[in-house]
């Protein structure tokens, strides 16, 4: 069986340390196969590697090593950069606060306002996406005292945001808002932060935990009952624009920081007294070596992550063949940013820049 097993060091510096004892705490280093030399901080993409994390001369069980990085096993090498910004999708129905597209209401009409929400932990569980209408009937013609087919967009766009807003349903997902200008009008629809219970969540607070709702807005004459509006077209009086995608933020330090925690023990060596006594789940002891935190990482982290495959032991090639990566995390900012980036650039045959 084939498993993928995923490091993470959180280095500030690039050391240039003889031996991997000597390295100071939170360095990184390129060591050769047998780690009796540091190949130092711009090797020439040697052929082989171990990447070495210092973790202070006083550790029980030294540095943090990834296992040998063959150039010919390596099959990708990639950098994420930060960006902390933080959107929800914002759409619109009719007008957009910018182009004229008022719907026209006639009397003795119905339309069905339709929002098909996918959001990411109802597929996480394999539940369908979730999918409510709303429903507005303009005055009949009989009651109309006249201009019957120019009725007031106002009132039937005021309708619409009312009832998204008390559906039990959307409103969990979205903020309906009624915008206008002289006889322009438009409904306003914004995605809700939530966890993944479906909560209203901070997103600067946890954002590890965001649900990604996304969602799309159908508008029909009614009565109209279709379940598949990938292949219906919409009514084309009204227009539906999707102005903001939804975006939470990449390279966060409260993210980065769970991430550390998740992936711990794959940095500590393969015996049964380490991963007992410094599970971080159970011994305070093993939040010394969690490095995030210590970052004040105002700007987010970048990462660089190098994916490969581990050679198999003998008399077993391609049969447990396991991949392999590690992830650098390197402050935005941060004194040693260009010389982490360097590095990586210098093994891998890259050219990241910041």
């Amino acid at each position: 069986m084939n498993h993928k097993i995923t490091q993470i060091f959180v280095p500030n510096a690039v050391s240039a340390a003889t031996s991997t004892f000597a390295m100071a705490e939170k360095s990184v280093a390129a060591f050769n196969a047998d780690l009796t030399s540091n190949l130092g901080a711009t090797p020439a993409v040697p052929a082989s590697f171990q990447l070495v994390f210092g973790t202070g001369t006083n550790n029980k069980y030294g540095t943090f090593k990834t296992g040998v990085i063959k150039q010919s096993n390596i099959l990708s090498v990639t950098k994420t950069n930060a960006d902390l910004t933080v959107t929800q999708q914002v759409s619109y129905i009719g007008w957009d606060e910018a182009s004229a597209a008022t719907p026209v209401f006639k009397c003795d009409e119905e339309y069905v306002v339709t929002l098909k929400i996918d959001e990411y932990w109802s597929k996480g569980i394999y539940q369908p996406m979730i999918q409510e209408s709303v429903v507005v009937k303009t005055a009949c013609c009989s009651d109309c005292g006249g201009d019957c087919d120019a009725l007031s967009a106002a009132t039937y766009m005021t309708a619409i945001v009312t009832k998204i807003n008390a559906s039990p349903l959307l409103s969990k997902y979205v903020v309906a808002s009624l915008v206008s200008s002289g006889s322009n009008y438009g409904v306003k629809l914004v995605g809700k932060a939530l966890d993944e219970f479906g909560n209203a969540c901070v997103p600067d607070a946890v954002p590890y935990v965001f649900n990604l709702v996304r969602f799309k807005a159908h508008v029909h004459a009614g009565p109209y009952n279709t379940q598949d509006f990938d292949i219906e077209d919409s009514c084309a009086a009204w227009t539906i624009t999707y102005a903001t995608p939804v975006k939470y933020p990449v390279g966060a330090k409260a993210a980065m920081a769970e991430m550390e925690r998740n992936y711990f023990t794959n940095n500590l060596p393969a015996v049964a007294e380490a991963r007992y006594y410094w599970n971080p789940i159970y011994n305070e002891d093993a939040n010394k070596f969690m490095y995030v935190p210590t970052y004040t990482a105002a700007t987010g982290f970048e990462m660089y992550e190098i994916t490969f495959l581990e050679d198999s032991p003998v008399g077993f090639e391609k049969k447990t063949q396991n991949t392999h990566s590690v992830i650098l995390l390197s402050e935005e900012g941060g004194a040693g940013e260009a010389a982490i980036r360097a590095l990586i650039n210098a093994l891998t045959g890259q050219s990241f820049v910041d």
